[in-house]
């Protein structure tokens, strides 16, 4: 698994490296985000909270990945580099600078919903519920309205 999880963090680190040449090129050229992109990240986020031993899985790359998504997500709607990935770290936001908060970070994959949670000075904890996307979908939807 550590094998699979260096290779992934290549191909993200490759695929940010060349993102404001992607969102540049003529859109008939341009990748299928939604097959080919977002894949990759997710699986990659997969791969990292399964991963087991000292410190795994890290708590604090799953979102970081999840983020990067979002950005390329955005720069792919917007046909345009956004934002540089300026990431913070969930442990210095709760414990330095909002000692009287929790933040849970859902993150939403396939086969199941993972959700990160930090509470002031405590270590990141982690909660899998085993659910399809579908399902999340369906009940985020039933919320909104």
């Amino acid at each position: 698994m550590p094998a699979a999880i260096s290779a992934y963090d290549a191909a993200v680190t490759t695929l940010q490296s060349l993102r404001s040449d992607l969102v540049a090129v003529n859109r008939d050229v341009q990748f299928n985000f939604r097959d080919r992109i977002e894949p990759l990240y997710r699986q990659s986020v997969e791969l990292i909270l399964q991963e087991k031993g000292q410190g795994k899985p890290d708590l604090d790359k799953a979102p970081q990945r999840m983020e990067a998504l979002q950005v390329a997500e955005l720069d792919n709607f917007f046909r345009e580099a956004c934002l540089s990935n300026q990431f913070v770290v969930l442990d210095k936001v709760v414990d330095r600078d909002n000692p009287n908060t929790a933040i849970f970070y859902p993150i939403i994959l396939d086969n199941y919903l993972e959700i990160i949670i930090k509470l002031p000075n405590q270590r990141l904890m982690h909660k899998t519920s085993q659910v399809k996307r579908q399902q999340v979908e369906q009940i985020i939807t039933e919320i909104r309205n």
